[in-house]
């Protein structure tokens, strides 16, 4: 049985997920990442990304300018960056579209992949991932996280 700390990381860990497949999966993203702003995977939707890989995407956003030639990279693949800023970063290779929101506390990753063969409920467009990960950034910095 888990102790009272380790119990409540779980429960940060689970309610997280839950945020995270009800903004912005269920909305259209293919994958969704919530990380602390020092690195640590606070949880992961459709993604199973390496630790370096998620304190190398925070450091990003300390010099944006670096981003262009650093890429985002994910699972060994480096996506090239599009645009890069202190608080949005976005990025794409073959297909998968990468967009990363920085806030006080969070580094939001979503990840869109286009699926020719799949049906979805509502077309959706790549900017729509945008808008849903940079909503979901900006609620997450009203309520100061």
């Amino acid at each position: 049985m888990p102790r009272i700390n380790e119990q409540s990381q779980v429960n940060k860990k689970s309610g997280w997920e839950l945020h995270l497949r009800t903004q912005l999966i269920e909305k259209g993203l293919s994958c969704a990442l919530i990380m602390g702003v020092e690195g640590n995977i606070w949880a992961q939707v459709g993604i199973r990304m390496d630790p370096s890989e998620a304190v190398n995407i925070v450091a990003l956003f300390q010099n944006p300018s670096s981003a262009y030639s650093l890429g985002i990279v994910i699972g060994g693949v480096k996506h090239f960056v599009t645009s890069a800023n202190a608080k949005m970063i976005r990025g794409s290779k073959q297909g998968t579209m990468i967009i990363a929101a920085k806030t006080a506390k969070t580094v939001l990753l979503g990840i869109i992949r286009e699926e020719p063969n799949a049906a979805r409920a509502m077309p959706f467009i790549a900017g729509n991932g945008e808008v849903l990960v940079g909503e979901y950034a900006d609620y997450l910095r009203s309520i100061h996280f």
